[in-house]
């Protein structure tokens, strides 16, 4: 899988990529990593890249000069390869498990950073970005939406992972938060571990975690969820 971000913050995103996980997955060779500085593609004297936006309102907007000749280099070092050119936006469809795969099944993403008060709309519409959101809230830019979106697609990619079974248990606990995680020593601070997870029966501990997730995500999030005996609990949905 290759990556390509373009951004006004290089550093932001080669900084994370350097430890943990993305480090990891790069030594193995099992993504690679393109970062442009959208800047180097100016051509103003002073490298600057957006203006004022028409209509008037606050702030600056990114022209769509720099960013378009910013795609152009992202093209030229991957020719001929697939992939989803992505907007990263609070106006975009959610980053959720569903999405993370789909993006996991393409051979590349490029990744574009707004940052100021957006992206000249012309330059998303010729190049056909699709706007992501990783939630309903706004950020300084687009690098750390960025970032996630690389980590989460990474975790679903062969040979990312020390253990496969990690991205295993993703998959059977899709649309659900996780359970409850313990480990030793099984007293600490008179707070003690579950004695079903101490007692070797796989079989009750598979169940105690999956009720431990259905719980969590109904008292969380309000979601109708399923039981453990295939039904749907009713009180998992409550009105707004």
């Amino acid at each position: 899988m290759r990556f390509q971000v373009l951004t006004l913050f290089p550093d932001l995103v080669r900084g994370y990529a350097a430890d943990a996980l993305l480090a990891r997955a790069l030594r193995r060779k099992v993504i690679e990593l393109d970062v442009l500085d959208i800047r180097d593609f100016s051509e103003h004297p002073q490298r600057k890249v957006d203006a004022r936006p028409y209509g008037g309102g606050p702030g600056m907007v990114l022209a769509c000069g720099p960013i378009h000749r910013a795609i152009e280099a992202a093209e030229a070092k991957a020719p001929g390869t697939g992939g989803r050119r992505v907007f990263l936006s609070p106006q975009g469809r959610l980053l959720d498990g569903e999405l993370v795969r789909e993006l996991a099944a393409e051979e590349r993403l490029l990744l574009l950073c707004g940052r100021y008060e957006g992206v000249d709309a012309r330059v998303l519409e010729a190049w056909e970005f699709e706007e992501v959101s990783v939630g309903g809230f706004v950020l300084a830019g687009g690098e750390l939406p960025a970032l996630v979106t690389i980590e989460a697609v990474t975790r679903w990619l062969p040979g990312a992972l020390g253990h496969p079974d990690s991205v295993r248990r993703d998959a059977l606990s899709a649309g659900r938060l996780g359970f409850k995680q313990y480990t030793r020593p099984p007293i600490w601070r008179d707070r003690k571990v579950p004695g079903l997870l101490r007692q070797g029966d796989h079989r009750q501990v598979a169940q105690w975690r999956r009720q431990q997730a259905e719980t969590r995500t109904r008292n969380a999030r309000g979601q109708r969820t399923e039981t453990a005996d295939g039904s749907t609990d009713p009180q998992g949905s409550p009105e707004a």
